[in-house]
Parts: structure tokens; C-alpha cells; sequence
């Protein structure tokens, strides 16, 4: 795991192997990073969400509460992830995603 020394960490954070923390970034409490996961700098990730393995995250990405990230997942830079959203595995995120949307596909889609 690799984390900027000038990213802020909240309690109770699970970090699996070989997750990349840009700086500037901002991580909330009881959170689950699987591993091999890429976090760009100027992003917040709020609390109790699971982003698992392979996903990378763009630069100044917002993703609110209880938000669930599948593997593989691609979030592109300045997207928003509203509270309790679902990211099917392999998805590509260009579009800030409403809060309780299911999204899938490449580029995602709400279903």
C-alpha cells in the first residue's frame, strides 16, 4: 500500500495489497479497498464504501456514502457518486452518478 503522506485517513479503513493513494485525498471512515486499486489526487471518499479490486479512480472524484465499486471499475476525473450508489464490476464511469443509481456498462448507464 501506498499512501501521499498529505492524504487524510479517517478510522477503521481496510487497505488490501497494492492500492495507490494520490495526494490531497481525502478518505472517510470504515472503508474497504480490496487492492490493486488507483486513487488520483483531490478525491474524497466519504464512509463505509467498498471499492474492489482492479479499480482506478480519476483525479477530483467525489464518492459520497455507502457507495459500492465493482472490479475493474474505471471512474473518470471530476465525477460525482451520489450516496448509496451501485458501480457494476467493469464499468466505466463518464457521468456523475445520482445517489442510489445502479450503474452499468462502458460508458455506464443507470438501469
Amino acid at each position: 500500500v501506498i499512501i501521499s503522506p498529505y492524504t487524510k485517513i479517517g478510522i477503521g479503513n481496510l487497505f488490501g495489497p497494492q492500492t495507490v493513494i494520490f495526494s490531497n485525498s481525502q478518505i472517510g471512515n470504515h472503508n474497504s479497498f480490496q487492492g490493486q486499486i488507483l486513487i488520483d489526487s483531490d478525491t474524497l471518499i466519504a464512509d463505509f464504501c467498498t471499492i474492489q479490486s482492479g479499480v482506478k479512480i480519476g483525479r477530483n472524484v467525489t464518492i459520497e456514502e455507502d457507495v459500492f465499486v465493482g472490479m475493474g471499475a474505471i471512474i473518470f476525473a471530476g465525477v460525482k457518486v451520489g450516496k448509496g450508489a451501485y458501480i457494476a464490476p467493469g464499468s466505466v464511469v463518464l457521468q456523475s452518478v445520482k445517489e442510489k443509481d445502479k450503474m452499468v456498462g462502458n460508458p455506464a448507464k443507470p438501469i
